[in-house]
């Protein structure tokens, strides 16, 4: 048996080194694996098994993957046939043997000190899960800007609870695995596999629905790389309003389940009119002819989950909350309209965030959620 490691806190004490499995899905991230890879290496917590699943790439991931591998006996690599991002990550949880489960993905980069800072919360606070801060990058756009998680102990039982849950939903801390450190023996339910959107938002209400606590920490220890282009999350097919009313319907059986004394169902409809609105987004700049775009956006339009979130939100952004009001009129030219305007103001600030490297948008809109 490997003699145990530890790690001076920041209080001066020693604690144990828990392993931790770091699953890195690749798939033809060729440009980006190595910075990710680096980043995990470079960690100043060493007790890492580093696990790269290859989902069948056909560029050069896999080869780098194997180099790496050579070099550092913590990296296990795993090749298997192309299915999607849910199965590569579950096939990573299959493989894994630490205590602890961190995820991140290829294209993105961990602070030095992630693993041991997240470790340390975990242990002092007793907690299940832990949830950090992130810095969100746009090379293209030059937008750049942190997501800060509070300084905060929850457990979901406790009163006062859900505001501090759903105000941290709302802000983009609670919809991705790769800013959080997971106990291993605490996940129950993986990642679902068919489904190709919003599987992270629900495989971590699953999670929570188990454990029901988690610990917040103010440190940014992530960087994410925003790739409009790659980004599975911006293709559009007719399956997505289903994937999208399917994470909004999790996310209040979760509430309904976890806080019986209520919730404000305002951040539920701010959920689903966000998501819906960049759903729009994309179907109107898929290239489906006319006629087809047009079918998609009435069904959006008349669907009646829909116009009770646009009846309910108050998103703070304009753009969303001028399409959940053309939603509530039930026409459909009104928000083809609205969202034809939307998508022309969109390519005109990325016009001049790639000139004067000052992009504004807010990430909701650059980033999908998948809430």
């Amino acid at each position: 048996m490997p003699a145990a490691r530890y790690y001076q806190t920041r209080g001066n004490t020693f604690m144990e080194e828990k392993k931790i499995s770091l699953i890195i899905p690749v798939y033809n991230a060729q440009r980006t694996l190595e910075r990710c890879i680096e980043s995990a290496l470079a960690q100043s917590y060493k007790n890492l098994e580093i696990i790269l699943v290859n989902d069948g790439s056909t560029d050069r991931s896999g080869e780098i993957c194997d180099s790496y591998a050579e070099k550092d006996k913590r990296i296990k690599v795993i090749h298997k046939q192309n299915g999607g991002v849910s199965q590569t990550r579950n096939a990573g949880l299959a493989a894994s043997t630490g205590y602890y489960i961190q995820f991140a993905d290829s294209d993105d980069a961990l602070r030095r000190d992630f693993c041991r800072i997240m470790a340390q919360s975990l242990e002092q606070s007793g907690k299940s899960m832990a949830v950090c801060g992130y810095h969100a990058i746009n090379a293209t756009t030059g937008y750049e800007r942190d997501f800060t998680s509070p300084d905060v102990t929850v457990n979901l039982k406790e009163k006062g609870a859900s505001g501090i849950f759903l105000r941290m939903k709302e802000a983009d801390l609670m919809n991705v695995p790769w800013n959080k450190l997971f106990i291993r023996d605490k996940i129950k339910t993986t990642f679902r596999e068919d489904i190709a959107l919003g599987e992270d938002g629900l495989f971590i209400l699953a999670y929570m629905e188990d454990n029901p606590d988690f610990i917040g920490v103010e440190e940014i220890l992530y960087d994410y790389y925003i790739d409009i282009d790659g980004s599975l999350s911006r293709t559009y097919s007719p399956q997505r309003l289903r994937y999208v009313k399917t994470s909004s319907t999790a996310l209040r059986n979760f509430c309904d389940k976890m806080f019986p004394c209520g919730f404000d169902k305002i951040y539920v409809f701010n959920s689903l009119i966000k998501s819906t609105s960049v759903t729009i987004d994309w179907c109107l700049k898929s290239t489906a002819p006319f006629s087809q775009r047009y079918r998609d956006l009435k069904t959006i339009v008349r669907d009646e989950q829909i116009k009770e979130a646009a009846v309910g939100s108050q998103c703070e952004r304009l753009s969303v909350r001028v399409v959940a009001s053309a939603i509530k009129t039930q026409w459909t030219p009104a928000v083809l309209a609205i969202a034809e305007i939307k998508i022309l103001v969109r390519k005109l600030l990325d016009f001049k965030g790639k000139t004067f490297k000052a992009g504004q948008t807010d990430i909701g809109e650059r980033r999908e959620c998948a809430e």
